[in-house]
């Protein structure tokens, strides 16, 4: 088995719960890039635009899906311990997580802004999966600063597991619900051509 660090290529989360989210991410990135093949499949023009925001989102719950499972962010935290450690400045590494901390809300708020501002162009149902999107980006970021003891300095996230299952799961249950709705609507309108 490969190692590194505290990291341990394998399942990461074999619980029920762990699973039960893994499977969600993976159907839940099914119905998006459905979504994404048959909004691209209409004849109106008008309504084709903005498929491609189904197939990001597939992208990005197939990486969450595979991350739920392998952990990959533990990878990535051994290997900044790693280089702090070789690179003597591990007892200043919360100065470097806050900041990594930082960055990704930055990445974050920008990716959110980036879709807010093609929000004009998303039907409803994309609309209402942007805000599924975002409650997947709230879990993340509080998942983020817990794993890096940052919450301590922002209590308004809160390291309780059973609120970060409640988001994250709030989040799929929307998207896959939006799925569903423009799946539903691009079968209606194929009949109707």
């Amino acid at each position: 088995m490969f190692n590194y660090g505290k990291w341990t290529l394998g399942i990461g989360d074999p619980t029920f719960l762990g699973w039960f989210t893994t499977i969600a991410y993976f159907i839940t990135a099914l119905f998006c890039i459905k979504a994404y093949l048959l909004q691209t499949q209409l004849h109106d023009h008008k309504r084709r635009k903005g498929a491609i925001f189904w197939l990001w989102l597939c992208l990005l719950y197939l990486f969450l899906g595979i991350n739920k499972q392998l952990d990959l962010h533990t990878l990535l935290i051994a290997i900044g311990k790693n280089i702090a450690e070789c690179q003597g400045w591990y007892q200043n590494r919360r100065t470097v997580q806050a900041f990594f901390i930082l960055i990704l809300a930055c990445f974050m708020f920008f990716i959110i802004g980036l879709l807010l501002n093609t929000s004009k162009k998303l039907n409803r149902p994309q609309k209402l999966s942007f805000f599924g999107a975002c409650l997947i980006f709230v879990y993340l970021l509080g998942r983020a600063m817990s794993f890096h003891h940052i919450d301590t300095l922002f209590p308004v996230f809160t390291s309780d597991w059973k609120f970060f299952w409640i988001v994250e799961l709030s989040g799929l249950a929307i998207v896959l619900f939006s799925t569903r709705i423009q799946i539903i609507s691009c079968k209606n309108i194929n009949k109707k051509q």
